[in-house]
């Protein structure tokens, strides 16, 4: 997939953007597959909110026909009671990483993965306390190395949301590696995107 830049940004989808929140966003490596975090919209495009009144964010798919996108729909695992965001795809197209409060976590959001079996999506498995924290791991990136890079702010960084990597050596997530200065600062740092070398 190629992607050029442009000094004047525009919309990207009529058929994806709403007035509300959309955004962030991941492709297959084919580029016809889309995965990217909305606003909790009802069937009118109204915003949705949990029982306390919070309006929480979903992961949603559609596929390209042509030049437009079709068959939109929710992750399964989407709920009207907490977050699911952030989605990342690695690089075969069958693991999906993403961030959510939901319940059982560790903390406030932490990241997960689901795999695509028989073309569903399996429950969602948390990454574990190696990577989640008591406070937030959020934005998630998988580059085509199989390195695993994300935000948190709840493990030893410069300040706030700090960037950190993973690997995954045959199954085994290694310690989390803050990547430092001048990526991480003492301000919120996080929405990595690589090149293939990294």
């Amino acid at each position: 997939m190629n992607l050029h830049y442009d000094d004047n940004p525009k919309d990207y989808s009529k058929e994806l953007n709403t007035k509300y929140h959309d955004g962030p966003i991941c492709f297959s490596r084919d580029g016809k597959e889309i995965f990217f975090t909305r606003n909790n919209l009802d069937e009118r495009n109204r915003v949705g909110k949990d029982d306390e009144g919070t309006i929480r964010l979903k992961v949603f798919t559609a596929d390209l026909n042509g030049d437009k996108w079709e068959n939109l729909k929710g992750l399964p695992f989407n709920s009207d009671e907490y977050s699911v965001a952030h989605p990342t795809l690695d690089i075969d197209g069958k693991t999906l990483y993403f961030a959510s409060d939901m319940p059982g976590g560790f903390g406030g959001m932490d990241l997960y993965y689901t795999v695509k079996e028989d073309g569903t999506w399996s429950p969602p498995r948390n990454l574990g306390p190696r990577i989640n924290t008591e406070g937030h791991e959020v934005f998630p990136y998988v580059h085509s190395s199989g390195r695993l890079y994300f935000s948190s702010d709840g493990h030893v960084g410069l300040g706030m949301l700090d960037v950190y990597s993973i690997d995954n050596q045959n199954g085994v997530w290694g310690p989390p590696m803050n990547i430092g200065f001048p990526i991480n600062t003492s301000s919120d740092d996080f929405g990595l995107i690589l090149n293939e070398e990294e």
